[in-house]
């Protein structure tokens, strides 16, 4: 059973009700290690997809709770012959599916970002009107003076400022139509429909939080970023300085696997003694003591083009403050349209869901940025 991101809302829901967005969850945890795991990536739910059920029985498992649950709403007697058409028309059967489709989104969003960002993005989520505020200390250090026998202090008293930073999430929403037959007859496979869903959000706040990073490159000192072809010395003079601005801490390069691809040795006979892990992952795993991880590639909606920057290296120090700051608030809205108000009887379904991105962090970060 899931623990981590349960909300308020879902604690306060009936027992019945749980167990449809459970159910939901799962479909999504198997759904992530059968379709998504990539490198490893979902191992950690290995379990839910061993389970001797498969991913298509689980969607429908959910289905079929969210119409059971529907008709309890609607106080519709089970085994009715039009309970099925009663379920998308009746308002009470409407609010009832939506409500649990939307507390599913509100868990497997966040944390299929913390899951994607854990080492560089912090999320928070909070009820609506609530203020979203992530407190930022400074970055420096005190000065320490010198002072000779017998003075009573010397140089200047000093404080050291933090900065409150505040996200305004604003309203995003997916759009989505079904065909009215296939809604009146129960044949919306709303398991498949939360799957779709989530990756598209998913997709689309990692988006954001990559144009975050690609545009605090021009707010960077000089001393924190480069902007040439790739040399090793530049390379290790960034992430030493990174490490040491944050207290020696561990610190790691990510990037596309174009741009991790550019990260080789300047010595011809090094890059052929790397050559087979090299052929092997696309890239380099480790260069000289700095680990690459590798940023997953993303497509712009309904496009072939790519939406992450392949010409730049983010170099962070992981155990330091979280570079990026995610903020949602309020909750999943699902809604649909009336049927009638389309002339091919078309259903539309929105989905909205409130949330910001920045920059927001006390550690120091570096980009290469790759000419």
């Amino acid at each position: 059973m899931f623990n981590r991101y349960n909300t308020l809302r879902f604690s306060q829901m009936a027992q019945t009700e749980k167990d449809v967005v459970q159910a939901g969850v799962e479909a999504w945890y198997h759904y992530c290690y059968e379709v998504k795991n990539k490198e490893g990536k979902y191992d950690k739910y290995r379990s839910y997809a061993m389970d001797g059920t498969s991913l298509k029985e689980k969607q429908e498992l959910f289905t079929k709770g969210l119409q059971r649950e529907a008709m309890r709403y609607a106080n519709l007697p089970t085994g009715s012959t039009f309970a099925e058409h009663i379920i998308a028309s009746h308002p009470s059967a409407k609010w009832a599916t939506f409500q649990l489709i939307g507390q599913t989104l509100d868990i497997i969003v966040p944390e299929t970002i913390l899951d994607n960002f854990y080492q560089f993005a912090e999320v928070k989520n909070v009820a609506w009107g609530d203020n979203l505020v992530f407190h930022v200390d400074s970055p420096d250090t005190f000065v320490v003076s010198k002072i000779a026998n017998g003075i009573r202090r010397g140089g200047n008293r000093q404080r050291l400022f933090s900065e409150d930073i505040v996200l305004n999430p604003v309203r995003n929403e997916v759009a989505i139509y079904e065909e009215f037959y296939r809604v009146v007859s129960g044949k919306t496979e709303w398991g498949s429909w939360v799957a779709r869903v989530a990756q598209s959000i998913e997709t689309q706040i990692t988006l954001d939080i990559y144009n975050a990073i690609y545009g605090s490159f021009s707010s960077l000192g000089a001393s924190y970023k480069e902007n040439a072809a790739f040399a090793q010395l530049a390379f290790n003079n960034l992430v030493t300085r990174v490490s040491a601005a944050n207290g020696g801490a561990r610190t790691v390069a990510f990037g596309t696997k174009v741009a991790l691809s550019k990260i080789v040795p300047d010595d011809q006979y090094f890059r052929f003694a790397l050559g087979q892990e090299y052929n092997g992952m696309g890239h380099l795993g480790n260069f000289q003591g700095t680990e690459l991880f590798m940023f997953d590639q993303r497509l712009l909606p309904n496009t072939d083009n790519f939406g992450i920057a392949d010409d730049f290296i983010l170099v962070v120090s992981t155990p330091a403050d979280k570079l990026v700051k995610v903020g949602f608030e309020g909750e999943t809205e699902v809604y649909q349209n009336d049927q009638n108000k389309n002339a091919d009887r078309s259903v539309e379904y929105a989905v909205a869901k409130h949330w910001d991105v920045k920059i927001a962090t006390s550690a120091r970060f570096g980009i290469y940025k790759l000419a």
